[in-house]
């Protein structure tokens, strides 16, 4: 009888089951396919932040070449097509964007006084199919330096 053990071993547990294997191959895809969503996430939100600061920037630089102004100056530069709107185009980690922008600015009617000029700086850009906005507003006056007062308002839409 010890023969007979000999020549029929008791089978061991050498290896997994295919069952084993399946059920591990499925949860290692599902870990890799949240990892894979998330990196996906974070890109769209820093692609989306670097825009934002973009077009900040943008706004930034538009306001700053209207305060190198004299207000005679800005006051007829208003009237300039090539002076009031206008594209500049940057490159996002999944595109090339077009940032539009805009200076406008109240009729004369609507202007505080002959003195005083609000202009209102508009930016829009779009990205993954929708149409961001960021507006600021300041006032010139002709008679010296007037404290800057600017808002930036962001408004998304479909």
């Amino acid at each position: 009888s010890s023969m007979t053990r000999a020549h029929h071993p008791r089978r061991t547990r050498a290896g997994m089951t295919l069952l084993e294997v399946m059920l591990a191959m499925s949860i290692l895809t599902l870990l890799f396919g949240a990892a894979l969503a998330s990196v996906i996430q974070v890109t769209k939100i820093v692609d989306a932040a670097r825009s934002r600061t973009r077009a900040v920037s943008i706004l930034n630089q538009r306001m700053e070449e209207m305060r190198a102004l004299t207000f005679t100056q800005l006051k007829s530069r208003l009237g300039d097509a090539s002076f009031t709107t206008g594209t500049e185009r940057a490159s996002s980690l999944t595109t090339m964007q077009e940032f539009r922008w805009s200076r406008t600015h109240q009729s004369a009617g609507e202007d505080v006084s002959d003195t005083l000029l609000k202009v209102t700086v508009s930016i829009e850009w779009k990205q993954l199919g929708r149409t961001s906005a960021l507006r600021a507003y300041s006032y010139f006056a002709k008679d010296g330096v007037l404290v800057s007062e600017s808002t930036a308002a962001g408004s998304t839409s479909s």
